[in-house]
């Protein structure tokens, strides 16, 4: 019950925030390291290499709130990868600088995409 509470909350607060920037798309280089990640064909050391790259396009393109919401993004996928493969160690490290992330994100300016990347 309480996360049916949450997620309804979580929704009505995304409506009232500010839009980001990337409500309908993805940056193409992102979605490499999202595919890669999602297909599983791909180990998480395999991987590795896109992810950093990933990182490097993102500071390297955006900034503000935008480059913390998508560094969380990425932090997440490596999470993921790390995950698929049970290395909890390494995916909750990724998974608490993501959160990190998202947190850094919303003090600068609160929005759903934010929001998401915590929840």
């Amino acid at each position: 019950m309480r996360a049916l509470i949450f997620t309804v909350m979580l929704i009505s607060a995304a409506s009232v925030f500010a839009a980001p920037l990337f409500t309908d798309t993805l940056p193409d280089w992102f979605i490499p390291l999202r595919e890669a990640v999602y297909e599983q064909n791909m180990t998480a050391d395999e991987i590795l290499p896109l992810y950093r790259s990933t990182v490097a396009r993102t500071n390297a393109t955006l900034d503000g709130a935008d480059l913390l919401i998508m560094l969380s993004r990425c932090e997440y996928m490596m999470g993921r990868a790390y995950s698929f493969e049970e290395r909890k160690n390494e995916a909750g490290g990724r998974f608490d600088e993501g959160m990190t992330y998202a947190e850094r994100a919303l003090e600068i300016r609160p929005s759903s995409e934010a929001w998401q990347m915590l929840a």
